[in-house]
């Protein structure tokens, strides 16, 4: 829990950006949303993603004014993730275990977009590395696919079997629907796991040498431009009268660079 502190800590530092000069450019906001979670195992479980899972939590970004680049952005989620493992093959038998696991997450991420219909709708893509913590309460279930669940218990953390930090990568794209200093986002996001849930240390060394767990989520978020500057970054629409006036000046000061060079 006390590197879960230094955590909050960080984002509250982040949030603070927003009473620099440049607060124009920076967004505050929070997101939602709903989909599944998976396990890649090795050597390889009978799996089938679990659906029911969401995530939720407070984000921050920051505009570029090149427009293209797009924003730079640190988002802290509430998340489930899990799995459920089918014993022997899925065809013959429906017994099933299935985890639940409530992880805290923090991606950072880049998000190149770029302006449609006079700055009203952004279209954009998210790449960025995730890092996880897993806090409160695991649930285990057991049962079948024709009976449901029979047993329900609490799954007991064993610092020799279980991690309780990891990262990976989140990976997406979506849009945004711009009204005024707000924003409203639609994306999807993978959030690709690259650190174990189970440990192979110690008296657990027969645990699969890979468990690393996946979610898949579509997202909304709500988002509010803190000062009251608009959009920094100029249109890309080539016909713009400002980007015209720029081309003319900079023609004009190349023809006379050659007549100086002369």
């Amino acid at each position: 829990m006390k590197k879960l502190r230094y955590i909050l800590a960080l984002l509250v530092v982040v949030l603070a950006l927003g009473s620099t000069p440049l607060k124009a450019q920076h967004y505050v906001g929070i997101r939602g949303g709903y989909g599944n979670a998976n396990i890649r195992a090795y050597p390889k479980y009978v799996t089938s993603p679990v659906w029911d899972k969401w995530t939720g939590g407070i984000s921050w970004k920051w505009f570029n004014e090149v427009q293209i680049f797009g924003c730079i952005g640190v988002d802290m989620e509430y998340q489930q993730r899990g799995f459920k493992r089918y014993y022997g093959n899925k065809t013959d038998s429906t017994l099933f275990y299935r985890r639940s696991v409530q992880t805290i997450t923090m991606p950072f991420y880049w998000q190149p977009h770029l302006y449609f219909f006079k700055r009203t709708l952004r279209v954009y893509l998210t790449a960025g590395l995730n890092l996880q913590c897993n806090v409160g309460k695991s649930i285990v279930e057991y049962g079948t696919d024709r009976g449901g669940v029979t047993s329900t218990e609490e799954y007991v953390y064993d610092k020799l079997r279980d991690r309780r930090f990891g990262f990976g990568l989140a990976a997406g794209g979506g849009f945004g629907i711009l009204m005024g200093r707000v924003e409203l986002c639609i994306d999807a996001r993978y959030y690709y796991g690259f650190s174990d849930l189970l440990t192979t240390r110690g008296k657990y060394s027969p645990n699969p040498v890979r468990t690393e767990l996946d979610n898949l989520f579509i997202n909304v978020g709500l988002y509010f431009r803190l000062g009251k500057g608009g959009i920094k970054a100029p249109p890309l629409n080539l016909n713009d009268p400002a980007r015209k006036a720029a081309r003319e000046a900079d023609r004009h000061n190349f023809q006379d660079v050659k007549v100086i060079n002369m």
